[in-house]
């Protein structure tokens, strides 16, 4: 369908021209003076034809917004919990996502989530690994660290807490990293809200 969408759309631009380029013979002048109400329907029915048929095989604006608005899969802070994804814990502390279990989300009375726990163990990872979660946690792949913003290849994550910067959401985060003996990341917390200088200024 969208293939004879598209031959019909550029035949009707193609055509318009013509009749268009008609006007500036002295034929077509004459045809056109003569035939002024079929003249008119004809180029009528043909940007029709091309409008209707362009709207077909182009996404619409609507479209491209819900494209952009696809999320990373994790639930966002600041954002009420959807039970249907995630289970709650049974002791009634936090909620677990249904689809990535090292993920937890920690809410209010209100069910707004509040701070979100991701949890390696028994596997601890590097801080890439932490970089890349924390990107889909908060649905930003460009995610600035420390007050000064400073991009994920400037940053090893050596310190324990951070301020983190989502250029996305013009918002400002903190996190906290436990690692084990190794250096590696064993779980790491992130909340709203700047809280001091960090481990990065």
């Amino acid at each position: 369908m969208h293939i004879w969408a598209h031959i019909f759309f550029y035949l009707s631009i193609i055509v318009i021209l013509l009749l268009v380029a008609m006007l500036f013979t002295p034929e077509g002048r004459v045809r056109a003076k003569s035939n002024k109400t079929k003249y008119a329907f004809v180029i009528l029915f043909w940007a029709c034809i091309g409008v209707y048929t362009h709207n077909i095989y182009k996404p619409s604006s609507s479209t491209s917004a819900t494209s952009q608005q696809v999320t990373s899969g994790y639930q966002q802070l600041g954002h009420k919990i959807k039970k249907s994804e995630a289970k709650k814990d049974k002791d009634g502390f936090y909620y677990t996502d249904k689809t990535d279990k090292k993920i937890r989300y920690f809410t209010d009375d209100d069910g707004t989530i509040t701070a979100v726990k991701c949890n390696f163990m028994p596997n601890p990872m590097g801080y890439t690994a932490v970089q890349s979660k924390l990107n889909g946690i908060l649905n930003d792949d460009h995610v600035k660290y420390g007050n000064d913003k400073l991009d994920a290849d400037e940053t090893d994550l050596k310190g324990d807490n951070y301020n983190v910067y989502s250029p996305k959401h013009k918002k400002w985060y903190h996190m906290s990293i436990q690692k084990d003996d190794d250096g590696k990341v064993s779980e790491f917390s992130v909340w709203p809200g700047k809280q001091g200088q960090g481990d990065i200024e």
